[in-house]
């Protein structure tokens, strides 16, 4: 038996939250250990998602796009968008594929206060540390250090009754509104499945992908997401001047490489 089951598996990783064992020799997979029935893996499979391919396994799996669980028309889309990103910064989406960070914030927020998710808000992370399983990751000599918190979240899992994620987002003069989500996979025994293909960065000895995504009005979004022996992290920025692509990333990077713990000390 196992209390696997799949959290997401959204552009920068598919990753499985729970525990799983396994014989010696054998590579189980989600589908197998969640007992999926053939029709919810069909319907998997049609969306993009191949379950037999995300390893129930704990711990960090790194596959080529081909051996991956992304299949059909949303491959294609991720090497189209890679290719993109290659020729020219940036991968073209629609302007509806662009996140509102801020909208979402506000959305999330209300979520949380009218208890509809189960989860806890507040303004800093002393509002919310008693229904933490783990220590949020420190902001201390980064951009985000000394700017106000727009708001925070619990956020991942329940272990033992009390979260393992938090999202965290603020306001940053000069330039735009950051997302910072976080959660630590190792204690539920989770596994995380990143595409060998779209790693890009380093985060402090960790493989990362950065992603900028610009729509036709040329708006943009940047993605940035990294796994390290514990903790998963993806840092989005909606920045105020959408042309400045370099400067995004490059600021977005240093952001990431600044937060005190990134590489679990």
């Amino acid at each position: 038996m196992t209390n696997l089951k799949l959290k997401a598996c959204l552009g920068l990783a598919c990753v499985a939250l729970g525990s799983a064992t396994a014989n010696a020799g054998e590579e189980p997979s989600v589908a197998d250990l969640a007992q999926m029935s053939p029709q919810s893996v069909h319907q998997a499979q049609e969306d993009g998602v191949d379950m037999k391919r995300i390893s129930a396994l704990s711990g960090v799996h790194i596959l080529s796009l081909d051996e991956s669980p992304y299949v059909g028309l949303l491959a294609e889309q991720i090497r189209r968008e890679l290719a993109e990103q290659e020729a020219s910064g940036a991968a073209s989406v629609s302007a509806a594929e662009v996140r509102d960070l801020r909208k979402e914030s506000r959305r999330i927020r209300r979520s949380t206060v009218e208890g509809r998710n189960g989860g806890t808000f507040g303004r800093s992370i002393s509002d919310i540390r008693s229904q933490l399983h783990y220590e949020p990751i420190s902001i201390s000599g980064s951009v985000l250090d000394g700017v106000p918190l727009t708001d925070i979240a619990t956020s991942g899992g329940l272990q033992d009754g009390r979260w393992t994620g938090t999202m965290r987002s603020w306001d940053v003069p000069a330039l735009g509104f950051i997302e910072l989500s976080e959660y630590e996979y190792k204690g539920g025994g989770g596994s995380i499945t990143l595409v060998k293909e779209t790693l890009n960065v380093d985060i402090h000895g960790y493989p990362g992908a950065l992603k900028v995504s610009r729509s036709d009005d040329g708006v943009t979004i940047l993605s940035l997401g990294w796994v390290t022996d514990r903790s998963v992290y993806r840092l989005d920025l909606q920045p105020l001047d959408h042309q400045q692509v370099q400067a995004n990333r490059d600021a977005l990077l240093a952001v990431a490489r600044a937060l005190g713990g990134a590489a679990d000390d």
